[in-house]
C-alpha cells in the first residue's frame, strides 16, 4: 500500500495563520511590534508548509508512480570488502614492506 499525503494537515495551516493575523491586527500594537509579529507569522506559516512537505515527501514522490513501477526500477548492488581491523592492516603493511 502506498503512503498517502496528509492533506488535512496542510489545509489546517491556512486557517490557523489567518486566525493568528485576525488576533494580531485589532490589538493596537506599536507599528514596529505589529510588523515584527506579522513577519513572524509569515515565517511560521512558511516553516509549517516546509515541515509538511518534508514529512510527506515519500507520499508526494509516489503520487505519480504507476502500478508497474516496482517492476521497472533497477537497483544496483555494489559489493565492497569490509574495512580491515587495525591489527590486520599493520600485518598487511609489514608484509608489503618486507
Amino acid at each position: 500500500m502506498k503512503p498517502r499525503p496528509r492533506w488535512g494537515r496542510l489545509y489546517a495551516i491556512l486557517p490557523l495563520t489567518v486566525a493568528a493575523f485576525a488576533l494580531i491586527e485589532p490589538s493596537g500594537l506599536a507599528p514596529a511590534l505589529g510588523t515584527a509579529l506579522r513577519g513572524g507569522m509569515v515565517g511560521l506559516a512558511f516553516g509549517a508548509m516546509a515541515w509538511w512537505v518534508r514529512a510527506n515527501r515519500a507520499a508526494l514522490d509516489q503520487l505519480d508512480w504507476c502500478a508497474c513501477a516496482s517492476s521497472t526500477i533497477t537497483v544496483r548492488v555494489i559489493a565492497s570488502r569490509p574495512p580491515q581491523r587495525p591489527k590486520e592492516a599493520e600485518e598487511v603493511a609489514v608484509a608489503l614492506h618486507s
